[in-house]
């Protein structure tokens, strides 16, 4: 669970330069505690996260996609679980044992870098803004003990509709036109390739 203990807008070292009103409008900055409250374990664990937006900005809830076993918890994050976002994994242990120890993290067969921290492990990585929509693989490879295992789920990517510009774009004297129109450069294109 997730409460926003407390939200202040501070303004940057606009003051000091003197700028204008509006500027110093547009360098505001929104911290807002957010503080994440665990009771399982029969405890309560607090972490306190500050995050730093623009003023106008209220950031998203996520989507969570969450599994375990009874060795290991995977939370992931997403803002969509869909093509061109970014997915954020913790793993933290909730069983007795050791501490887990060779920790992978697989998307779609393909690894990505795990980190280890102070209450487990996390991780990051992108989903291709190109990848097809459907269900798609999360493995968790892990030792407790020495003893090797894996906990394994699917998140369904669905498709986005980006917005494209249908509209030629000028790029001025780095367009390539003018000289592949020209029959003197397209001979030497030909000549050359």
């Amino acid at each position: 669970m997730f409460f926003i203990t407390g939200s202040l807008t501070v303004c940057t070292s606009a003051e000091k330069k003197d700028l204008s009103s509006e500027s110093r409008k547009s360098l505001s900055v929104k911290i807002t505690d957010v503080e994440d409250t665990d009771t399982a374990k029969n405890s309560v664990q607090n972490k306190l996260t500050i995050v730093k937006t623009p003023s106008d900005y209220t950031p998203a809830k996520p989507e969570i996609i969450t599994f375990s076993n009874s060795d290991i918890k995977v939370n992931l994050y997403a803002r969509r679980f869909a093509q061109g976002n970014g997915v954020y994994a913790e793993i933290e242990k909730i069983g007795g044992g050791s501490e887990p120890a060779d920790v992978t993290l697989l998307f779609k067969n393909i690894k990505v870098p795990v980190t280890k921290t102070s209450w487990g492990f996390r991780a990051l990585w992108g989903i291709d803004p190109q990848q097809k929509p459907g269900s798609f693989g999360v493995t968790v490879n892990y030792k407790i003990n020495g003893k090797a295992d894996s906990l394994a789920t699917e998140i369904r990517i669905r498709d986005v509709n980006f917005p494209v510009s249908k509209t030629m774009l000028n790029v001025g004297k780095f367009s390539d036109m003018d000289y592949t129109n020209n029959p003197k450069f397209k001979a030497h294109i030909a000549e050359s390739a």
